[in-house]
């Protein structure tokens, strides 16, 4: 399907003859143009084939089904970013708990550190007291 011969046929102005155009290149150019015409609905009767082989009859049909991925997609999307950010949230009150129980622990060994020092100092006071 030369698209560039069709136009150049278009293009040529028929020739003028005796009371009007060359009635041989007219008919020349309604045949090439029939021609065509057939061709063109060949291929689209061969393409309908080719879609119905694949399952989409109708162009339609193709494009109800992307909308319908489309929107599956974006369901997924959207429970993913959901589902992120629960993670983050869960991880930053983990983080927060165990920062808070890090002090805490942190906080009860240095009362029991100090704690053993006093014992300790006292015990050394007192020994040393008593020699």
């Amino acid at each position: 399907m030369d698209d560039s011969t069709s136009h150049e046929q278009r293009a040529d102005a028929f020739p003028l003859a005796r009371k009007g155009y060359d009635r041989r290149k007219v008919d020349a150019y309604r045949e090439a143009t029939e021609a065509r015409i057939d061709a063109l609905e060949q291929h689209v009767q061969s393409l309908e084939g080719n879609m119905s082989e694949l399952g989409l009859a109708h162009p339609t049909d193709l494009a109800a089904e992307l909308d319908v991925v489309g929107e599956e997609v974006k369901r997924v999307l959207q429970e993913a970013r959901v589902a992120a950010e629960q993670m983050r949230s869960r991880a930053a009150d983990d983080a927060a708990r165990w920062r808070a129980e890090a002090d805490e622990e942190s906080r009860a060994l240095r009362e029991s550190s100090r704690a053993d020092s006093y014992e300790i100092r006292r015990h050394v006071w007192e020994t040393g007291s008593e020699m």
